[in-house]
C-alpha cells in the first residue's frame, strides 16, 4: 500500500460560482483507492490511475490518492485517519464490456466483479469502508483486455485510464456526485 504523494486535487464546489472561481469550493475529503497488481496487465489498472493522477495533480489536504495493491484490506487504517467523505475503490473488473470500458459498479455486479487476486472481495470491503468509516463508497471497475504476469498495461486500458485521470484532475470546482459520474462515461469517448 502506497499513499501517492500528500494528496492531489480534485475539490467540490457546491454552486455555479464555485465552477466559475467566484467564491472559496466546498472541499470534501475524498480517497481514490487503485486496487490491482501492477505489472500483471490489466490487473495495474487501479495502481496505474493513481500513479497517473500523481503525475497530474497538484497536492491538496482534502484528497487522498493510495495505490492499495492487492490487499486494499491493508488501507483501512490510512484511510481512517484520513476520514474521507466519499471513497473510490478502482479495480479491473470482468464487466463483459468492451476493453476499457470504465462503469461505476452497483450491487451484486459490486460483489462479484474483480480481476480476482485479492485477498477480500471488493463488496464486503465497500460494506467495511461505509459502516466504519461513515462515509460513501463508490466502486469505479475497468474491463480488462488481459491480465497475464510480466505484461503491461493493454493499449485500450491505458488510454481508458490516461482519460480517465486528466478528466478528474480538470474537474475542479464540480460537484462530486455529477463529477465522477462524468468521470466515468468521459473515459468512454
Amino acid at each position: 500500500m502506497q499513499p501517492h504523494g500528500s494528496a492531489a486535487v480534485l475539490p467540490e464546489a457546491t454552486t455555479g460560482e464555485a465552477q466559475r472561481g467566484t467564491i472559496a469550493p466546498s472541499r470534501p475529503r475524498l480517497a481514490i483507492v487503485g486496487i490491482g497488481r501492477a505489472g500483471d496487465g490489466d490487473d495495474g489498472a487501479g495502481p496505474a490511475l493513481c500513479a497517473a493522477l500523481e503525475r497530474l495533480a497538484v497536492p491538496d489536504a482534502d484528497l487522498l490518492v493510495v495505490d492499495a495493491g492487492t490487499a486494499p484490506e491493508n488501507a483501512t487504517g490510512l484511510l481512517r485517519r484520513f476520514g474521507p467523505a466519499v471513497v473510490v475503490l478502482v479495480d479491473a473488473a470482468e464487466m463483459g464490456e468492451p476493453p476499457g470500458a470504465v462503469r461505476w459498479l452497483e450491487g451484486e455486479r459490486a460483489l462479484g466483479c474483480s480481476a480476482s487476486t485479492h485477498t477480500l472481495p471488493l463488496g464486503l470491503l465497500a460494506g467495511y469502508l461505509a459502516a466504519s468509516l461513515g462515509c460513501r463508497v463508490r466502486l469505479l471497475g475497468i474491463q480488462p483486455a488481459r491480465i497475464a504476469t510480466g505484461c503491461r498495461l493493454s493499449g485500450p486500458v491505458r488510454r481508458s485510464i490516461d482519460r480517465l485521470a486528466r478528466r478528474l484532475a480538470r474537474l475542479r470546482g464540480l460537484t462530486m456526485p455529477c463529477s465522477l459520474a462524468a468521470c466515468a462515461t468521459v473515459a468512454q469517448t
